[in-house]
């Protein structure tokens, strides 16, 4: 009896170790792709790149990508359908992380380097924690920094009726971001936003 009490007893704690050591596994993955998601556009898999925007459900594009998408009506992922005009999406006003440019610069692989964006009170990169944008002022703060006022931007302290959970989804960018090269494509952008600006005017 006793030695059948101490299998029942290990078995249990055997269970246990192993929900455990499941949990852990989870909660590591979440974490990598949290890290992902906040380094590659949601849409494209390239690197994230000023200017940058999110949606409602708090992913995060390469805010010319998602123009040039809308522009050239481009068939998308089901996941991305909402994605047909530019008030489906709020251009980030964020603090740009000084060392992820230096990663840019010297980097041509896809390397996981700095995140694009700090918060600008905690200093903290985004998906190092958890994040949310303001989406009258599009200001990107750790929700650490936002305390108590849950709809008042820390930055502008502008009242925002929407404030949107960044990287709260679980599908995390496209597969292809792992391999693709970093891409930093930056000369002429202003004028490229400017003619897809009103070539969506025109719509």
């Amino acid at each position: 009896m006793g030695a059948d009490g101490g299998t029942d007893l290990r078995a249990r704690k055997l269970s246990v170790a192993t929900k455990k050591v499941v949990r852990n596994s989870e909660s590591s993955a979440g974490a990598e792709a949290r890290l992902q998601a906040a380094r590659r556009c949601a849409l494209s898999g390239h690197v994230l790149q000023e200017p940058m925007c999110c949606d409602s459900n708090g992913d995060l594009f390469n805010y010319e990508e998602v123009l040039t998408a809308i522009v050239d009506q481009r068939e998308l992922p089901a996941r991305f359908s909402h994605l047909t005009s530019r008030s489906a999406v709020l251009k980030l006003q964020g603090t740009t992380n000084p060392a992820y440019q230096t990663f840019l610069d010297l980097n041509n692989t896809a390397a996981l380097g700095p995140a694009p964006l700090i918060c600008p009170i905690t200093s903290v990169e985004l998906g190092a924690s958890a994040f949310v944008a303001f989406w009258t002022c599009g200001h990107v703060v750790s929700k650490e920094a936002v305390g108590s006022s849950t709809h008042t931007c820390p930055v502008c302290e502008e009242h925002s009726v929407r404030v949107i959970p960044l990287l709260s989804g679980r599908q995390g960018v496209q597969s292809a971001a792992r391999t693709r090269p970093v891409q930093t494509v930056t000369s002429g952008k202003d004028r490229r936003l400017k003619r897809l600006n009103r070539r969506l005017e025109k719509k």
